[in-house]
């Protein structure tokens, strides 16, 4: 009650808290942008889902970038506040919205997120595939490494992942 009647206009305490041109923030002003928006953040990202951040597919990387872009323009000062809090919201909106359509529509989610690419199957390498991606026989065999195989000869299949990562699926004799 006491912040209310040195403040009885809202918007002027909100104005002290966050200033409003970037030359003028205060190290105070600073520190609040900074705890509030990462606040913000927070919910942005339970609100995108954590996939968005936690797969980084293309898709997920843009949102990242942008909404990163966008979010360190609320601490600096240099745009309006709440211009950029809403910016950040459309982009997590629309993150959301895509993954949901992506969800029910199997070739708009193939646009958006990509689709994995065969890179070894029945002891063929797709050379095609592995200059798509710029991988190497060495990528494989390190990807095999990881899976606890010695070769990729030990591979049944292997897959270049939407998220860039290499997946394998070792042959049955290779598992005993």
């Amino acid at each position: 009650m006491k912040i209310l009647f040195i403040f009885p206009d809202i918007s002027a305490f909100i104005r002290e808290c966050f200033g409003t041109d970037a030359a003028d923030l205060n190290i105070g002003q600073m520190m609040l942008r900074a705890v509030v928006t990462f606040l913000i953040a927070l919910l942005l990202i339970r609100f995108a889902g954590i996939r968005s951040f936690g797969s980084r597919s293309a898709f997920d990387i843009v949102l990242s970038i942008t909404a990163g872009s966008v979010l360190s323009r609320c601490i600096t000062g240099n745009y309006n506040y709440f211009a950029c809090i809403g910016a950040a919201a459309a982009l997590a909106l629309m993150h959301r919205l895509f993954a949901m359509l992506a969800v029910h529509s199997p070739r708009l989610g193939k646009l958006i997120k990509g689709e994995p690419h065969v890179l070894l199957k029945n002891d063929r390498i797709s050379w095609k595939n592995m200059k798509l991606h710029n991988l190497s026989e060495d990528d494989l065999e390190q990807a095999a490494h990881k899976e606890g195989l010695h070769s990729i000869e030990e591979v049944s299949e292997a897959f270049f992942e939407t998220d860039g990562k290499i997946s394998i699926v070792p042959k049955i004799e290779a598992v005993k």
